[in-house]
């Protein structure tokens, strides 16, 4: 933009203002408006180029009126002097719009969040619930587990049953040296482990060496040459015997040792045997 036209403007626009200044000061030097030499010099200026009172006057609301037009929105109301002044709602209207569109929104949330919360305490009660329905079962439960051990602790008590090491069938290996490894599906067919008492399965299992019977047999070729079938009901069955075993173990203080090879030292380390797995049945019983 020219400067000159800016100035131009600019004087226009606060003329009046300049005019009612020099008014407040009545005892100023100037007796008259024209005695200043502003508006000495705007008024020679307009006697040259021949500009009336009136259209200098158009000229000052002109610039007045399209510097508010421009600039409504940013001057205050009572500084504005157009009477006509108008106001388009319609960004009034749009930003109401969105107000409710996001109040409406927030509601939505909130009430998405409270049926959430009332569904999670709904299912914390079941949950609460159910864990007593739990405890309760388990209570019952373990008191039925507690009157087997029982029971099953006086038959032990009142006839216990031979062991291996005591036993005088021919199908039982003596005590006078250790056992030889044998695959461990013989051994729970020819010694009958399926149907021993607890104690005395819990003995065998040591005494016949049964895991590493079971893993020296799944190398073995006639193993291999089985069935799928008939392999998986020997690891099943295997499988069923180390968890029994494991269970008892839990109420031993240590584990067995491997079976030694020297006669004194076999000899004592079965009835260590038989002291270990007498703890593990009462370990089972007490429970």
């Amino acid at each position: 933009m020219n400067i000159r036209r800016m100035l131009t403007a600019s004087l226009l626009r606060y003329y009046k203002e300049f005019l009612t200044i020099l008014e407040w000061y009545p005892e100023d030097a100037h007796t008259t408006k024209s005695d200043h030499p502003f508006v000495n010099a705007v008024e020679e200026a307009m006697n040259v180029t021949g500009v009336s009172d009136e259209l200098f006057n158009s000229w000052c609301k002109e610039v007045n009126e399209g510097f508010q037009i421009a600039n409504y929105q940013f001057i205050p109301r009572q500084f504005l002097t157009i009477q006509t002044t108008q106001v388009d709602p319609r960004s009034l209207y749009e930003h109401l719009q969105n107000q409710i569109a996001i109040q409406n929104s927030h509601l939505a949330q909130k009430m998405k969040m409270q049926e959430e919360i009332h569904q999670l305490r709904l299912e914390n009660t079941q949950l609460i619930q159910s864990n007593l329905r739990n405890e309760k079962t388990l209570t019952m439960v373990v008191d039925q587990l507690s009157k087997i051990s029982n029971t099953l602790q006086i038959k032990f008590n009142t006839s216990p049953p031979a062991s291996p090491s005591r036993s005088t069938s021919s199908e039982q290996p003596s005590e006078d040296a250790p056992i030889s490894l044998m695959p461990f599906s013989e051994i729970y067919k020819k010694y009958k482990l399926s149907t021993l008492p607890i104690d005395d399965l819990f003995q065998n299992f040591f005494r016949y060496r049964c895991m590493e019977a079971h893993t020296s047999q799944l190398k073995t070729p006639s193993y291999k040459a089985l069935l799928s079938g008939e392999k998986k009901k020997i690891r099943d069955v295997y499988k069923r015997l180390k968890k029994a075993i494991k269970t008892m173990l839990f109420f031993c203080e240590r584990c067995p040792t491997p079976i030694p090879s020297n006669q004194v030292n076999l000899t004592k380390w079965y009835k260590e045997l038989a002291r270990t797995a007498q703890t593990a049945v009462s370990g089972l019983a007490g429970q």
